[in-house]
């Protein structure tokens, strides 16, 4: 709303009086030649009326031709008044009332304050606006942000890109900046905390548009794998059995939405205390069953 605060300012407002008084003129000097150009092609229908009606009739020829130029000067007149009409109907008075312009004045320095206190109606509220509007155009720049070009009356123009809400992250045009400022600050050593304030304050945002939490930055890591103490971290194996990315392969699922289950109790295993990870059986049936899950079969699972 800050556009059409600034637009209703004293400085705008005289700007959009003049140039809509001056569109008004020009509009006035149009319709005037129309106006003479139907006058003209009046007098020319009338003349050639009274040159047919003084033609001889016995030479037909002659007379002949006059009442031709008769019927066209007639069918020229017509079209001409038709258009006028047209013109005249279709033009319209883009100058700001004398009224309006004086409460506009009055009001400009403090509609904010009535427009945030909810003083004024929403009907009120949308006749304001349209009395400065002339058109709205948006334009789709990226799947989460549109360019919206707001014309005043009187030609002025007001440009921004607006950020829409999307279905998911991968639908966030800076999706990837997003994954690779969370794996750079991972490895500087940052918090999920410090992340999550650091990704919010250089304007990154959800899918509908909040701030990016503390939860966010933990699931993008773990979908990416990108894990706090890499130094400390190691391939878990162990004969007979198989570890969570070893699942998620031959299952083709992600890690996390193996881990995920474990955390909220769908899954109940056991972390093994030497490999200090969890192990699963690898047998057939331990596949089977983790696919029943998944498929909404069964709905938990003890290993």
């Amino acid at each position: 709303m800050d556009w059409f605060f600034e637009a209703l300012s004293a400085a705008e407002i005289d700007s959009s009086k003049r140039i809509l008084a001056e569109g008004d003129r020009v509009r006035d000097r149009v319709l005037a030649a129309r106006r003479q150009e139907v006058e003209r092609l009046r007098y020319q229908a009338r003349l050639a009326d009274r040159q047919f009606q003084r033609s001889d009739p016995e030479n037909r020829l002659v007379t002949a031709e006059l009442e031709r130029r008769w019927e066209e000067a007639l069918r020229a007149c017509q079209e001409a008044e038709e258009r006028l009409r047209e013109d005249e109907a279709h033009a319209p008075c883009l100058a700001i009332p004398a009224d309006l312009l004086e409460q506009l004045s009055d009001v400009g320095a403090l509609l904010p304050e009535l427009w945030q206190q909810n003083f004024m109606k929403t009907s009120q509220k949308k006749a304001l606006l349209r009395t400065l509007i002339d058109k709205v155009i948006l334009h789709r720049v990226a799947t989460d942000q549109v360019r919206v070009r707001v014309v005043w009356r009187g030609g002025q123009t007001t440009t921004v890109e607006i950020r829409v809400p999307v279905s998911g992250f991968t639908r966030l045009s800076d999706w990837k900046q997003i994954q690779d400022t969370v794996a750079h600050f991972v490895r500087e050593g940052q918090t999920d905390d410090q992340i999550a304030a650091v990704l919010t304050a250089t304007g990154h945002r959800a899918p509908m548009g909040g701030e990016i939490t503390v939860a966010t930055v933990r699931k993008i890591r773990f979908k990416n794998r990108v894990l706090r103490y890499p130094k400390k971290s190691r391939p878990c194996h162990k004969a007979g059995y198989l570890t969570i990315a070893q699942l998620a392969d031959k299952l083709n699922v992600t890690y996390t939405k193996i881990y995920w289950h474990i955390l909220d109790g769908t899954i109940t295993v056991k972390k093994d205390d030497n490999a200090r990870c969890y192990l699963f059986l690898d047998k057939p049936s331990t596949l089977m069953q983790l696919r029943q899950l998944f498929d909404g079969r069964i709905s938990r699972l003890n290993f």
